[in-house]
């Protein structure tokens, strides 16, 4: 089974700011984005609370369709950090609730809405506090191994630990994704079965039950065969047995 890394193709951003915490966090679109570089924040600064998301895209498409993935891994630097609510303070990965196709490519303003993602952490469920200037590998769940497309695309969103926990931040709490180290993904998967290789075994099994069939009738017939001769037999026992009898008979008629 192969294992490859792949960097990603880039990363964009989503964020909202507002004075009030439901309409930063909850709304449906967010007020900017950025097209090429990312941080994840959740953050109350000068009255204001502001939430910053960021999706990472990998482009998928030079490896097999079809093809399973069996463990990976998820690499990302963050070049600065800064964080003052640490019960919650990390990095959380989550996915697309549908069909992977969210965040969209290019990132839009719809893409901050929150229902759109299925929110269970793809990387288990530890928040990770301060690493910044350093990779962290992120090592992904069988729930995020499924959002990996061989043959296609991939593309994963990350939050603030705060943002993902729903907690009311007091202070601020930034990740930023250095676009100059981009994420990277590692997955080891087995490519699928050639099509062709398919139906020749399904051939040569098909031939084999074919020859077995032969088999199994040139058996019956030759069962059918001792069975004739078996029956000729007793009727040659039989004509010899009434002979005999005849015979008897006809030296008494002479006695």
């Amino acid at each position: 089974m192969p294992t490859v890394e792949v960097t990603a193709s880039k990363i964009s951003s989503v964020a909202r700011t507002n004075a009030d915490r439901g309409i930063a966090r909850d709304s449906a679109t967010g007020t900017s984005t950025s097209g090429s570089s990312g941080s994840c924040q959740a953050s109350f600064t000068t009255g204001q609370y502001r939430y910053k998301r960021t999706a990472a895209y990998f482009d998928l498409s030079a490896y097999d369709s079809g093809s399973i993935v069996s463990s990976a891994t998820l690499k990302v630097y963050c070049r600065n950090s800064s964080f003052t609510d640490t019960a919650n303070s990390g990095l959380v990965v989550v996915g697309d609730s549908g069909a992977n196709s969210n965040p969209a490519d290019p990132i839009t303003t719809a893409d901050f809405d929150l229902s759109l993602y299925d929110l269970t952490n793809l990387c288990g469920s530890e928040y990770w506090s301060n690493f910044a200037s350093t990779w962290r590998n992120l090592t992904l769940t069988s729930t995020g191994l499924a959002q990996i497309n061989p043959g296609g695309s991939t593309v994963f969103f990350l939050l603030e630990g705060n943002d993902h926990a729903d907690f009311v931040v007091t202070g601020r709490n930034d990740y930023e994704v250095w676009d100059a180290l981009l994420p990277k993904l590692e997955f080891t998967y087995t490519v699928p079965p050639d099509p062709s290789e398919i139906v020749e075994a399904d051939l040569r099994i098909s031939q084999t039950i074919t020859a077995d069939l032969a088999i199994s009738q040139t058996v019956t017939e030759d069962l059918n065969i001792t069975q004739t001769i078996s029956e000729d037999l007793s009727i040659t026992q039989t004509n010899s047995q009434s002979l005999a009898i005849s015979q008897t008979i006809e030296k008494e008629l002479i006695i």
